[in-house]
């Protein structure tokens, strides 16, 4: 299973991506369980101003990954991920937004995803990100948040 999101703009390094102009949300495999438009929507919220923040690489990719796969796929009419992007207080806010059923099919997994990310966090930023898990009775929620001014 993988998903690709695509910005408009990628910066020089490589390493990092900024969510200016759209983002695209492209599968590499055809056999992924559940394809855009069929059972699958994604709604981006993301505030003009939080375009231009730098977001290091793999930080987005998992979190849709992780809503796709514990959430949408397991919902025989599927649903809508909500991906919003925000300024607060001098951080890049996300947070991304899915259902999910009552009783899981699949496993609760090994939280391999948040913990990398976590792991990549507190590698640029230290103690001033921060990633969090707030589930809820059927939905799901990531919230994540980083410095602003800070070039990872």
């Amino acid at each position: 299973m993988a998903i690709r999101l695509e910005t408009n703009q990628v910066w020089a390094s490589g390493q990092k991506t900024a969510l200016s102009g759209g983002v695209v949300v492209r599968w590499s495999q055809p056999a992924f369980p559940v394809h855009p438009g069929e059972r699958l929507r994604v709604e981006w919220r993301i505030e003009a101003a939080a375009r231009e923040v730098p977001m290091p690489s793999l930080m987005l990719q998992p979190l849709v990954e992780n809503a796709v796969y514990h959430g949408i796929s397991q919902l025989p009419r599927g649903g809508t991920i909500t991906v919003a992007v925000h300024l607060a207080e001098g951080a890049l806010c996300v947070r991304v937004d899915n259902p999910v059923p009552q009783a899981a099919a699949h496993t609760a997994g090994h939280r391999m995803a948040l913990a990398n990310i976590r792991e990549r966090l507190h590698a640029i930023y230290g103690a001033r990100a921060r990633l969090e898990a707030l589930p809820g009775a059927g939905a799901y929620c990531i919230e994540l948040r980083y410095p602003a001014g800070v070039a990872p």
